[in-house]
C-alpha cells in the first residue's frame, strides 16, 4: 500500500516498521456504493518533522473496492481524497484527488509499533487510483491508523478520533524513498449532508 516499486516493504514510520504489501493474485471481490449515506467529510491537517505541512480531505461516504491480498482484505476508495496539498520536501500539490485504502489485516503492532497500540494501517494513495490490488504505483502515500470498528466496513468512521495520521513517504524522481513523520497532525469534521 505505501510504496510504489515492491509488493512487500517494510518501512519506517515515526520510530516503527510499517509493512506494505499488494499481493500477486489479488483480485477484486466486492465493489459497495455509499450513495445515500449522510455524508462526512474529515478534513486533515498536519506538519512534518524537517520542515513541510499538508492537509487533504477525506469523503467517508465514498464507495469502496474490495480486493483480497497477502494480509486479507483491503478496502479502496478512489477518489475519496480532495484537495490534497502538500508543500516542502521537493513537493508542492495543490487540490489534488486521491485514493483512501484501509488494511485490517496490518494491525498497529504488527506494524512494528507498540504492543497494546490500537489500530490498523490506512492512509491516501496518490496519485488517484495509483494502487489497484496487484498495481502499486503511488509517488506519495499518507500513513494513517485506523481506529474505527473494523466489522463495519466498508463502512468507515465519520469521527475524527478514529484517524491518527503518522507520516508520509514520498518516491523522488530517481525512485528513492524518503520517508518523514509526523510533528502534528489534527482531524475535523467539516460538514454532513445527504446525497441524492
Amino acid at each position: 500500500m505505501f510504496n510504489i516499486y515492491s509488493r512487500r516493504q517494510i518501512l519506517k514510520v515515526g520510530g516503527s516498521l510499517i509493512v506494505s504489501a499488494t499481493a500477486t493474485g489479488s483480485f477484486p471481490l466486492i465493489r459497495t456504493l455509499a450513495a445515500g449515506r449522510p455524508k462526512t467529510v474529515l478534513r486533515f491537517k498536519f506538519t512534518l518533522k524537517g520542515g513541510g505541512k499538508g492537509s487533504f480531505d477525506f469523503n467517508t461516504a465514498a464507495q469502496s473496492t474490495v480486493t483480497l491480498n497477502t494480509f486479507g482484505k483491503e478496502y479502496s476508495y478512489f477518489g475519496a481524497v480532495s484537495h490534497f496539498c502538500l508543500s516542502g520536501r521537493d513537493r508542492d500539490l495543490r487540490n489534488e484527488n486521491a485514493s483512501w485504502k484501509v488494511v485490517p489485516g496490518l494491525k498497529a503492532p504488527f506494524l512494528g509499533l507498540p504492543p497494546y497500540t490500537p489500530g490498523v494501517l490506512s492512509g491516501v494513495n496518490y496519485p488517484n487510483g495509483c494502487s489497484t490490488g496487484t498495481v502499486n504505483a503511488c509517488s506519495i502515500t499518507v500513513a494513517v491508523l485506523y481506529l474505527g470498528n473494523l466489522e463495519q466496513l466498508p463502512v468507515v468512521s465519520t469521527n475524527p478520533n478514529s484517524y491518527q495520521l503518522i507520516g508520509i513517504d514520498i518516491i523522488d524522481p530517481n525512485g528513492q524513498l524518503n520517508r518523514i513523520d509526523a510533528k502534528y497532525s489534527k482531524v475535523i469534521a467539516l460538514r454532513h449532508k445527504v446525497d441524492k
